[in-house]
């Protein structure tokens, strides 16, 4: 048993979909008795329209519905506060899509048991369709728009370790310390922020050893759709602008040569000027 001061607050955001066929609810129901410590499962439903608790009588199940579409940014706030009042020292994060296994629990048990004062979230690796996506290696210069590597095992000087929300376990202390989840990232992006917040702030990212699948749409440019695209494009513009100048240039350099790129593939020529146009947001 881990320390019985450690409390994990679960966070499930849905979004156009029954709770009864989240891939991430089936697999927490299957494996969740492997989680050995007090916890709390908060549903947040983005779609409140498309009764998403049908079949659910669950007593320890607690679930909100949005009024509308607050993408993530309404969920984690809501479950910041709650984890905050109720005295939860841990916020986990999941979207519907991530396929959960018995192994992540116990390495969540074993990580948190004796973990570091200054270790602010448990990464776990994640791969979309056999492509590796979480943790990563970002450079401090250009942070994520500069060379991104998997995970090497120990990190150089002048890298920090960044992941993606789903799946991620993050200490509430280290989240307040950085001032919450930013208003300025509703969906895009605010993985890249906040993980940046917390290496500037001194805090430490840890990954735990076990492989989970998730399905990741960002992959895709025909999954994603153009405006979905456009709002991620802006989104990367905006990260970059407010964290530093090297970040910044980085971005214009990556996305100038992307947008070269998308010119010798007429499947993309209808991304090319909203990945151009992103170059000049908040100029």
């Amino acid at each position: 048993m881990t320390d019985s001061n450690n409390k994990i607050f679960i966070v499930l955001v849905l979004y156009k979909q029954k709770l009864v066929e989240s891939i991430s609810f089936q697999s927490l129901q299957k494996h969740i008795d492997d989680l050995h410590m007090d916890y709390q499962l908060f549903v947040y439903n983005n779609s409140p329209e498309s009764n998403a608790f049908d079949g659910i009588d669950d007593p320890n199940i607690v679930t909100f519905n949005a009024q509308s579409n607050q993408k993530l940014l309404g969920a984690y706030n809501e479950a910041l506060k709650r984890a905050q009042n109720e005295g939860f020292n841990w916020i986990l994060l999941l979207d519907q899509d991530s396929e959960l296994n018995k192994e992540y629990f116990v390495q969540i048990n074993e990580h948190i048991a004796n973990i570091g004062d200054k270790v602010a979230a448990l990464v776990p690796h994640t791969s979309h369709k056999g492509t590796h996506i979480s943790p990563s290696e970002y450079s401090s210069f250009a942070g994520p728009f500069g060379r991104i590597t998997p995970y090497s095992g120990k990190l150089s000087t002048h890298k920090y370790l960044s992941g993606i929300n789903s799946c991620t376990v993050l200490r509430t202390e280290a989240i307040t310390d950085i001032g919450g989840f930013s208003p300025e990232f509703t969906l895009d992006c605010m993985d890249f922020m906040y993980f940046y917040q917390l290496y500037i702030k001194g805090w430490k990212v840890q990954p735990i050893n076990v492989e989970i699948e998730h399905e990741l749409s960002i992959l895709s440019l025909n999954d994603m759709g153009l405006e979905r695209y456009t709002d991620y494009m802006k989104a990367c513009a905006k990260f970059a602008k407010e964290t530093k100048t090297s970040i910044s240039v980085a971005f214009k350099i990556r996305t100038i040569l992307r947008s070269i790129k998308m010119l010798f593939i007429p499947s993309k020529w209808k991304f090319i000027l909203p990945t151009f146009s992103a170059i000049f947001i908040n100029e």
